[in-house]
């Protein structure tokens, strides 16, 4: 937001909006904040602040376009890395919804023990010997 803001600023000679990008950046900080917080009570925070940094992410893939900044290269790959992760978090969110519910264990109660089948055990067998002198040649 602050090169968008900077990238106006420059272009259309107004000095304010560069203070305006920098305000909307620190709200946009406060509510991605917010999202982390709410995410770990619930996926809704998660999946608010995705939408919003795709949002954000075209912001400054519009704004490099029209700005024609080579400058905010890193910023577009940085918002790829993280939008990665988002998803890669939200995939992996929905991978363990689908698992089963295990029951948790209760001191005092007790544990359920497997029968096991004994396997008798094999007499180990020395392959065959062919170091001794009665090779054939």
């Amino acid at each position: 937001m602050i090169a968008f803001g900077d990238g106006l600023s420059q272009g259309l000679g107004f000095g304010s909006l560069y203070l305006i990008g920098i305000i909307f950046a620190l709200l946009l900080i406060g509510v991605y904040f917010g999202m982390y917080l709410l995410s770990k009570k619930s996926i809704a925070g998660m999946v608010v602040a995705t939408i919003l940094f795709c949002i954000d992410t075209l912001v400054v893939a519009l704004s490099a376009i029209v700005f024609g900044s080579i400058d905010l290269v890193i910023n577009i790959l940085f918002h790829a890395w993280v939008l990665y992760y988002l998803f890669a978090s939200l995939n992996a969110y929905s991978k363990l919804k689908k698992l089963p519910v295990e029951q948790p264990f209760m001191a005092g109660q007790p544990v359920q023990t497997v029968d096991a089948q004994v396997i008798p055990e094999q007499p180990f067998a020395a392959p065959n010997d062919r170091s001794s002198g009665d090779s054939a040649q």
